[in-house]
């Protein structure tokens, strides 16, 4: 499953992740979002699934992220999506998630708050969709030159058979190549001579001395 593409399709359409859209709770709105960017994907439902487990991930992963500090955070191998779901950092799904954890291992108060750890600033909504859409269409592009060119050269050799001239002169090679290279070179410009002859209606005499 290509994840960053499934990653930019979500991340375009908060219904699916922030509670503060209002149709968040749209369930027809958000099944109908999912259908189609399974559709997209050539997938089914298991993108549904395939999002839920990155969406807990990141969870994971950013909470161990801001509650870590100093060397350790520089020595500590990033998620490789973590950029690329950055967007999810402002939405109102994981600041709950991060805060109710937060306070269930410390033993605070039942009163949710999320703390000071979790605060980033909202990130920009990823342009990997436009990146990949623009990629996707480069590839295309170049597929049906190679195409073109393709049927061009199979176009070339179609006349060429159908050409007597060139058939005969193919004909001559086999024949040319058991001579020695001066005989060869002799016959070639006795053939010249003819053409020249043919061509221009003079003996060619004149134009190429004995």
């Amino acid at each position: 499953m290509n994840v960053e593409l499934l990653v930019s399709l979500v991340s375009v359409h908060k219904e699916l992740y922030d509670k503060r859209e209002s149709d968040y709770k749209n369930l027809d709105k958000r099944k109908q979002l999912w259908s189609g960017i399974a559709q997209q994907m050539g997938l089914d439902e298991e993108v549904k699934q395939k999002w839920k487990s990155l969406r807990d991930t990141y969870t994971r992963k950013k909470r161990e992220e801001d509650c870590r500090s100093g060397q350790a955070a520089k020595q500590k191998k990033a998620w490789k999506y973590m950029k690329v779901m950055e967007f999810l950092a402002a939405s109102t799904e994981f600041r709950e998630g991060s805060a109710s954890t937060s306070s269930e291992s410390t033993f605070s108060s039942p009163t949710v708050r999320p703390t000071t750890c979790n605060k980033r600033k909202r990130p920009e909504t990823p342009d990997l969709l436009d990146r990949y859409l623009l990629s996707k269409e480069a590839r295309e592009n170049e597929k049906e030159e190679r195409r073109r060119e393709k049927e061009e050269r199979r176009e070339q050799r179609r006349e060429q058979l159908n050409d007597e001239n060139y058939l005969f002169a193919i004909g001559l090679i086999p024949t040319l190549r058991r001579l020695s290279p001066a005989v060869q070179s002799l016959v070639k410009l006795r053939i010249h001579h003819l053409l020249h002859d043919a061509e221009f209606g003079q003996a060619s005499s004149a134009v190429f001395p004995q």
